[in-house]
């Protein structure tokens, strides 16, 4: 079949092929270098949603560190609203939510200091 073509023609079919297969070549390559791309980003955005979350989370656990500790071991129970209110400021936080020990032997129960009345 190719020897009924003339030499135009198959120079034309050449040309087309090599076309073809250079264009395929280059679609290749530039997908492989868009995944790498891809790959990079990916990774980049990972390790910065991750460093940004664990900035929260430490954040959080000093928030709560500082909380607890103004919470002195003399509180008086019937003062405990005064008591949550320096936890709640100390905290940094407008809302926050903290459990203690108390010390007659019971727990105190999870306390939303934002609902705590600002008297």
């Amino acid at each position: 079949m190719f020897k009924k073509l003339s030499l135009k023609h198959k120079l034309a079919l050449s040309a087309s092929v090599a076309i073809i297969i250079g264009g395929l070549l280059v679609e290749a390559l530039s997908f492989r270098a868009s995944l790498a791309r891809l790959d990079t980003e990916v990774a980049q955005r990972l390790e910065s949603t991750t460093a940004s979350y664990n900035q929260y989370v430490s954040d959080w656990v000093a928030s709560k560190e500082r909380a607890m500790i103004s919470l002195t071991s003399e509180a008086d129970e019937n003062n405990m609203v005064t008591h949550l209110k320096q936890v709640r400021d100390a905290g940094g936080k407008r809302s926050s939510s903290t459990a203690t020990p108390w010390y007659s032997g019971r727990m105190l129960k999870l306390v939303t200091l934002s609902k705590v009345s600002r008297r």
